[in-house]
Parts: structure tokens; C-alpha cells; sequence
């Protein structure tokens, strides 16, 4: 398994694995077409902590803010492994984080679709609609 040191090495992978539909220093934007024609955007951004170490977020959306109930939103996810709700400038995003110090293939790909196919189930769920 291929490990991954740092946010440069975590880019070059995912630039290699996934077509990316927006390139920036600090985040790429994917977008996975999934079943019955529905498509997943995710965006994978740097986190850096006060002391310098390097973390990674996986982040999709489930709807706008204030389109979404957070009660039930928050409801669904209390027993899931891989994901917590959080408020991304107008969205709520499905989220999961983690450093990236000693970061393997497995430990970026499993989160990566979990995020992913659940953010789709929510928002197919709260919000009614595949605007994301």
C-alpha cells in the first residue's frame, strides 16, 4: 500500500485516480457520477493545524443551508463510522478528516466513498433533488 506524507503527494495521487473538475493549491473538486443518472461533488482540501501539521478533509454536499433539516440531517449520521455534518459557507457538507502524516491509499479511498455515497443518500433524502 503507498503511503502518503504530505498535501503535494495527496494531490499527485488523486490527480493520477480521479478526473478533477476544479484545481487549486488548497483543494480539488471532483465530481462522481453515481446510480440512476445521480452525480456527487466532493471537494478534498488541506487543513493545516497551528502547529504545522498537515490534515486532509473529505467534504460533500447535501444541500444548501437552510434547505437542509439539521436535526433530522444530524439524526441520520449519529451512527455512521465515516462522516460528521458541518456548515461549508452556504452548504451543509457531509464530512471526514484525518492527518496526513502516515496516510495510506486504503485510509483515503475507503472514506472517499463512504463520503461520497452517503452525502447522495442524504441529500436525495433531506433535500428531495440531485442539485449536488
Amino acid at each position: 500500500v503507498d503511503f502518503v506524507a504530505t498535501w503535494t503527494e495527496l494531490q499527485v495521487y488523486i490527480r493520477s485516480n480521479y478526473k478533477i473538475q476544479e484545481d487549486s493549491a488548497k483543494s480539488l473538486k471532483l465530481v462522481f457520477d453515481l446510480d440512476e443518472g445521480r452525480s456527487q461533488l466532493v471537494i478534498v482540501c488541506l487543513n493545516e493545524l497551528r502547529d504545522g501539521t498537515e490534515w486532509f478533509s473529505i467534504e460533500s454536499v447535501i444541500g444548501r443551508f437552510g434547505s437542509v433539516h439539521l436535526p433530522t440531517a444530524i439524526s441520520r449520521v449519529e451512527t455512521m463510522v465515516c462522516g460528521s455534518i458541518a456548515r461549508l459557507g452556504d452548504f451543509v457538507v457531509l464530512r471526514h478528516s484525518a492527518p496526513l502524516g502516515n496516510l495510506s491509499a486504503d485510509e483515503f479511498e475507503l472514506p472517499l466513498k463512504m463520503v461520497t455515497a452517503s452525502a447522495d443518500s442524504l441529500e436525495r433524502e433531506l433535500v428531495g433533488g440531485d442539485e449536488f
